[in-house]
C-alpha cells in the first residue's frame, strides 16, 4: 500500500527507535481507536526489543479486553512518552495530568489538535489513528502480527461505525483489507463491538427512544441521560458511547446531541451530524472539539442553561445548511 505521508512517518520512526523505554498514553473514557492504536504500537515496540507500557486514566471497558488480554506491564524507567488519539492534554484525565508537559510524540487525526507535543503527527484525512498506525508499524520495521492487526482493526472499525461513517475513504478499506490479510478476527470484533449489547445498554436505549427531544423542525435531536439512569443500568462508558448515534437515526435530523450527566454533576456532550452540518464547530465554540461528523465538549449545569447553550450553537450552525 502507498501512503502519501509515509516519508514523515519513516523519519519519526527513526527518532522513536533511538529510545528504549516507552510510555504510551490513551485519552480518558477510552474508545477503540485510542486503545487499539496504543496497544498495537506497544506490541510492535516490544516485538522490536523495546520496553513499552500503556496507561489510561480510566478503567478499560470489558468489551475491549480482547485487545489487551496478553498484555502485562513491564518494569522500566521511561525515556520517551507517546500520546495517541489525544487532541488536547485536557483529555488525558486526572491520573495522567502530570504527563501534560512530558509528551515527546503525539499521533492523532483530530483537526482540533493543539500541537502540545514536541513532535506532532496529525492526519485528519485518516478515519482513525489506527488507519495510519498500520503504516507506522511498517516504518518501525515491525511485523504485522495477528495481535497487532486485531488491535488496529478494532480502532478502525469503531471510529468508522463499522465502515459506515463519512470519514471512510478508499485507503480505509485498503488498510482494513491488509489487517484481514494479517489475520485480524474481523467478524468476531465487529460482533463484539456492534451486535452484542448488555441489558444495561438496552435499558438506556429504551429510555433514549422514549425521551428524544426535537428542535428546529426536526433537524436537531437532543437526548439527556441523567446519572441516576446510567448508574442504575450498570452500563459502562464503552457501551454508552454508541448511544450518541441514536439521536441521528431519526429521519430529517442533521445534528444529534447527547448530554450525559457525570457523577460530579458536569454534563458531557456528544454530538453526531450528517452533511453538511459541522458539529466540530459547535463544540469548539463551547471549549471542546472533534470531527465534522462527531465532536464533544463538557458543560457545567444547570441542565436547562447547558441545553440552551448547545442548542444556540447548533441552531447557528444550522443556518448555513441548505434544506
Amino acid at each position: 500500500m502507498n501512503y502519501s505521508r509515509q516519508h514523515e512517518l519513516t523519519n519519526i520512526a527513526k527518532i522513536v527507535l533511538e529510545h528504549q523505554n516507552f510510555t504510551i498514553l490513551c485519552h480518558r473514557n477510552p474508545d477503540g481507536d485510542t486503545l487499539g492504536a496504543a496497544f498495537g504500537l506497544c506490541f510492535a515496540l516490544r516485538q522490536l526489543g523495546r520496553r513499552a507500557n500503556v496507561l489510561c486514566s480510566d478503567p478499560i471497558p470489558p468489551r475491549y479486553e480482547a485487545i489487551y488480554q496478553d498484555y502485562e506491564p513491564q518494569q522500566m524507567e521511561e525515556d520517551y512518552v507517546i500520546a495517541v488519539d489525544i487532541a488536547d492534554t485536557q483529555l488525558l484525565g486526572e491520573k495522567l495530568a502530570s504527563y501534560a508537559d512530558k509528551i515527546e510524540l503525539c499521533l492523532d487525526h483530530h483537526v482540533s489538535n493543539t500541537g502540545y507535543a514536541h513532535i506532532s503527527f496529525v492526519d485528519p484525512a485518516s478515519a482513525a489513528v489506527c488507519e495510519f498506525m498500520c503504516f507506522f508499524v511498517e516504518a518501525l520495521g515491525a511485523s504485522m502480527t495477528q495481535k497487532i492487526a486485531d488491535a488496529l482493526y478494532t480502532g478502525l472499525a469503531t471510529d468508522t461505525g463499522c465502515f459506515k461513517f463519512a470519514n471512510v475513504t478508499p485507503q480505509t478499506h485498503r488498510v482494513a483489507a491488509a489487517l484481514l490479510e494479517a489475520g485480524a478476527h474481523h467478524w468476531q470484533i465487529n460482533r463484539r463491538m456492534f451486535d452484542i449489547k448488555s441489558r444495561g445498554r438496552l435499558m438506556v436505549e429504551r429510555y433514549a427512544l422514549d425521551n428524544l427531544e426535537f428542535y428546529c423542525e426536526g433537524r436537531i435531536a437532543l437526548l439527556y441521560l441523567p446519572w441516576e439512569l446510567v448508574q442504575r443500568s450498570g452500563a459502562d462508558d464503552g457501551e454508552l458511547d454508541g448511544i450518541s448515534g441514536l439521536t441521528r437515526q431519526a429521519e430529517g435530523v442533521l445534528c444529534g446531541i447527547t448530554i450525559r450527566q457525570q457523577p460530579s454533576g458536569a454534563l458531557r456532550v456528544s454530538t453526531r451530524s450528517s452533511e453538511p452540518f459541522d458539529c466540530s464547530r459547535v463544540c469548539q465554540a463551547l471549549g471542546g472539539g472533534g470531527h465534522p461528523r462527531a465532536a464533544g465538549c463538557t458543560l457545567s449545569g444547570p441542565l436547562e442553561q447547558a441545553k440552551a447553550k448547545i442548542l444556540a450553537q447548533a441552531e447557528e450552525e444550522l443556518k448555513g445548511c441548505a434544506r
